[in-house]
């Protein structure tokens, strides 16, 4: 008989929360209670499941007993204090709000790409960024085949990336200059966003880099298995949903873009679109919605035999958010790791 599952969505009205919930109902999983779960600031709200209006439960002491998954989609400073609490309740943490990506203790898995590292979870799964998944998605296959040698990333982030507030920013923003309204000086971006980009995504470190950037290549070496060395720019451009990546490859061994092409549309979890003469590629528009990452303009680097450059696009709330860790949910059930008799203590 098929287990039916007591599930809890932290964040639940957030984007990523949003989008969570709407996934496990398209995907059909068998949960049983849903319980969504967020701050004060959404008391009254409801999300609808399953043809049903839930009311939004407030985020407390207790609000896990019985719960045999929960589902974080919240800040990290919420992931640190209540992942606990829902570990001592008998629940298994599915996170993707970054507090535990790079604990050693903590699966950081693309199911398509790292399964099998479920089998060493103590508690908390974490879903990796959103960024990190398409780019190991497309880069799992290559490096298997020819050994990644380095990466370069100039990574497009949408404002979703940056929540609700991020996509209402924007709205703002362009209504704002459509009629002649000045910008407003608080704002959740530190530049005006509307007919510009600007290459900062989060706080700069010692380095001038930011830690997205630094993260980017932490994650993907986590979920390839790998050491090589991968830099990254993040840009925030004004374009509401799905993030893109610019990426330069650098191999071990010689790989064609024709032998590159013919792996990537085997690849689970990736389409190809790659006829630019015919001006098919992946945009934004897309990738949006789809459960796909999408991937073209694969072309040999023109210096260099053992290097190539591809065209990533994959919608941030779904496969970069939400769906990894609905699939993170159905792996552990399918290999029946989801109870949690001996969490590790965090």
């Amino acid at each position: 008989m098929e287990k039916k599952l007591h599930a809890a969505v932290v964040g639940a009205t957030g984007a990523v929360g949003t989008e969570l919930i709407r996934t496990l109902e398209s995907r059909n999983v068998p949960v049983e209670t849903l319980i969504p779960l967020a701050s004060e600031r959404s008391l009254g709200e409801c999300v609808s499941f399953r043809d049903k209006d839930i009311d939004v439960c407030v985020l407390e002491k207790g609000s896990f007993s019985g719960i045999d998954v929960a589902f974080f989609c919240s800040t990290e400073d919420i992931a640190n204090r209540y992942a606990k609490e829902a570990l001592e309740s008998g629940a298994c943490v599915i996170d993707t709000s970054g507090a535990f990506r790079l604990d050693e203790r903590c699966p950081l898995v693309v199911p398509e790409v790292n399964a099998e590292d479920l089998e060493d979870h103590s508690g908390i799964v974490t879903s990796p960024g959103s960024l990190s998944i398409p780019l190991s998605l497309v880069l799992n296959p290559l490096h298997e085949k020819a050994s990644v040698k380095s990466v370069v990333v100039t990574a497009l982030e949408s404002v979703s990336g940056a929540g609700k507030r991020g996509i209402q920013t924007l709205e703002k923003e362009i209504t704002d200059l459509m009629n002649m309204r000045e910008r407003e000086e608080k704002s959740l971006f530190p530049r005006q966003l509307a007919f510009n980009v600007f290459p900062e995504t989060g706080d700069f470190l010692e380095n001038e880099y930011t830690e997205g950037e630094i993260i980017l290549g932490r994650e993907t070496q986590r979920i390839l298995h790998a050491e090589f060395p991968l830099t990254a720019t993040c840009i925030r451009v004004p374009v509401f949903f799905s993030h893109a990546l610019s990426v330069h490859v650098c191999f071990e061994r010689e790989l064609s873009a024709r032998d590159a092409r013919a792996m990537l549309v085997q690849t689970e979890g990736v389409r190809v679109v790659d006829n630019p003469r015919e001006h098919l590629y992946p945009s934004s528009l897309d990738a949006g919605s789809e459960d796909e990452v999408f991937v073209g303009r694969i072309r040999q680097d023109l210096f260099s035999k053992n290097a190539m450059h591809l065209w990533i696009v994959g919608d941030n709330l779904r496969k970069g958010g939400a769906l990894n860790c609905v699939q993170i949910c159905e792996e552990l059930m399918a290999r029946d790791l989801l109870a949690v008799s001996e969490p590790t203590v965090f």
